[in-house]
């Protein structure tokens, strides 16, 4: 076998590696975190305020996380909920991702989730008081 024919095998090789590589990556799902996110990038700022704002709440709401639901205790020193959002965004999974209205009289949330695919969750509660919103984040993991 002389050099020519090796170069050509090699070559022929190296464009099926690529090629290879192209159709793999082309049928890879790609996602956006969330639907609107351009127009989410518009309101950045507002919502680390509100993140910030939320940073001293963050102790006031209790999360237990038990084998098959998530039980949300809210504290009586948290200032009023209107409009409370509770959202649970799946990283790996967009349609795993769950959200829940929390009514401004309930102080405890029991979310069940035995449908809901096993691992972290990324949680949002939201809600706004005096005009001004409210975000608290935590993690949580389903096991």
């Amino acid at each position: 076998m002389n050099w020519g024919i090796r170069i050509v095998i090699l070559y022929t090789g190296f464009v099926a590696l690529i090629l290879t590589l192209v159709f793999k990556a082309s049928g890879e799902r790609v996602e956006l975190v969330t639907k609107d996110y351009y127009e989410q990038e518009l309101v950045h700022q507002e919502k680390m305020n509100a993140q910030n704002r939320g940073l001293e709440y963050k102790d006031l709401i209790e999360i237990k996380t038990m084998q098959d639901a998530i039980q949300l205790n809210f504290s009586e020193a948290l200032p009023p909920m209107k409009d409370t959002k509770i959202s649970f965004y799946c990283p790996s999974n967009s349609d795993e991702d769950r959200e829940f209205v929390l009514l401004s009289t309930e102080k405890t949330k029991m979310i069940s989730t035995t449908q809901w695919k096993k691992g972290y969750y990324a949680l949002r509660v939201q809600w706004n008081n005096n005009g001004q919103s409210i975000i608290v984040e935590d993690t949580v993991f389903i096991p």
